[in-house]
């Protein structure tokens, strides 16, 4: 878990606007944004910030997931970033940092997307940073992680197919199955992105 404080916004109804605002790392509510939408703005205060994907939850709880601008000099790699805007409220941030020296782009930790289940668990999906498979220095594999309402990683799952391979979308339904969406590392040159998806079921199982 990261070290700045919990979200500390109230409940957020469905029409949410968000964005970014220097407030030293702090999340507050902004009057300069156009009432009646609610909102909560967030700055990691590193770099540009940008949230990815909103999910509800049974409760009308709002999840959020994105990138931070990371803060591992001297790199500064993006950071994946997951809060929950609600009671209890809560936020979790992965940033692993380069994986060798002069790994940059390749080597960001990114949340793409979020969904939440019936029983209002949180999953979110993105890229992962890390010496998985393959050998061409990029390392990046696909990532899929089940977050319980407390806040608490119930388990991740990651999929590596040479290079690279991102998760961009997820999908859960009601038998709490989870399918993930994304590209994987087919070959150099023309072909080098393959549609990929992923169905698991509600343990993680594929």
């Amino acid at each position: 878990m990261n070290a700045h404080p919990t979200p500390g916004c109230p409940r957020i109804p469905p029409f949410v606007l968000l964005g970014l605002l220097a407030v030293g790392g702090q999340v507050t509510r902004s009057a300069d944004l156009v009432s009646p939408v609610s909102s909560c703005v967030y700055d990691h205060g590193y770099g540009n910030d940008s949230v990815r994907g909103v999910a509800l939850d049974s409760q009308g709880v709002l999840s959020a997931a994105g990138i931070l601008r990371g803060n591992t000099s001297p790199e500064y790699l993006d950071a994946a970033c997951v809060m929950r805007y609600g009671a209890p409220e809560w936020r979790d941030i992965l940033d692993l940092g380069p994986v060798s020296p002069g790994l940059r782009d390749e080597a960001n930790d990114r949340f793409f997307d979020v969904a939440t289940d019936s029983q209002d668990n949180v999953l979110v999906v993105g890229a992962k940073s890390g010496a998985w498979a393959g050998g061409d220095g990029y390392h990046v594999a696909a990532l899929l992680r089940k977050y319980s309402p407390t806040g608490v990683l119930l388990w991740e799952r990651l999929q590596s197919f040479g290079p690279w391979s991102t998760a961009y979308g997820v999908a859960v339904d009601g038998g709490g199955n989870v399918y993930v969406a994304g590209a994987v590392f087919g070959n150099w040159g023309a072909e080098e992105g393959q549609w990929a998806m992923w169905k698991y079921d509600a343990a993680g199982a594929l």
